[in-house]
């Protein structure tokens, strides 16, 4: 026999089928790059549980981040001209959640950093030293067969990194033993990534460089 309590009377509510709403994600990115994740971008949509969200250059680099689009879910990688620390304020304003952290990106950056984490963290890297020619910093010795920084020394051959991330332009000096010289490693034009200059064996002094032993490939 059915029972007159209402609260034993199934609510249409309780028993109906609820649709997730769909889900918002912001790709914050410079222009050049968003083009690149188009094709990513139509396979995320395909589906109908996710709407994109392209922020357009213009806003990210002009306008505040209060004025920038609500999201569930922010996209975000860095480039030239990419104001990453606005991106960070955005974040703390709106706390989507981060497809990739925002705020340890700037370690990306700097070579110094990413080394120094990757120390604690319990990876191997080469052995190096740091110097910054420009810092008033103490402690340099450069010997035809090597480098010393504050008494740790980098035989050659020996690579030079600028401490930029954003800068290729990797040298690696040789001893005279095998002829000197030294080779520039740089981002690839046509069919060529690097030159070697059989006179040249100065270092660059216009900036922090890490230097580091040379790790032979097979």
């Amino acid at each position: 026999m059915p029972s007159d309590d209402p609260a034993s009377t199934p609510s249409p509510v309780a028993t109906a089928t609820r649709v997730p709403a769909a889900i918002t994600v912001g790709v914050c990115v410079m222009r050049k790059k968003c083009e690149k994740l188009r094709p990513l971008l139509a396979e995320m949509t395909s589906g109908g549980d996710m709407t994109v969200v392209v922020f357009e250059q213009q806003s990210i680099l002009e306008d505040a981040v209060s004025d920038w689009p609500v999201v569930d879910v922010l996209v975000a990688f860095y480039s030239k001209g990419f104001p990453l620390a606005k991106v960070g304020e955005y974040v703390r304003l709106r706390e989507p959640f981060c497809f990739n952290a925002i705020g340890p990106m700037s370690e990306l950056l700097d070579r110094r950093a990413i080394y120094s984490r990757l120390q604690q963290i319990g990876v191997a890297v080469p052995k190096h030293v740091v110097y910054d020619h420009l810092g008033g910093g103490e402690g340099l010795v450069l010997r035809e067969d090597y480098l010393e920084v504050s008494g740790v020394r980098i035989n050659k051959p020996f690579v030079e990194k600028p401490a930029s991330a954003e800068d290729h332009n990797i040298h690696i000096y040789y001893p005279p033993s095998v002829g000197g010289g030294s080779k520039r490693l740089f981002r690839k034009v046509g069919d060529c990534s690097s030159a070697f200059y059989p006179d040249v064996s100065e270092i660059r002094r216009d900036g922090a460089y890490i230097y580091e032993e040379f790790l032979p490939t097979e």
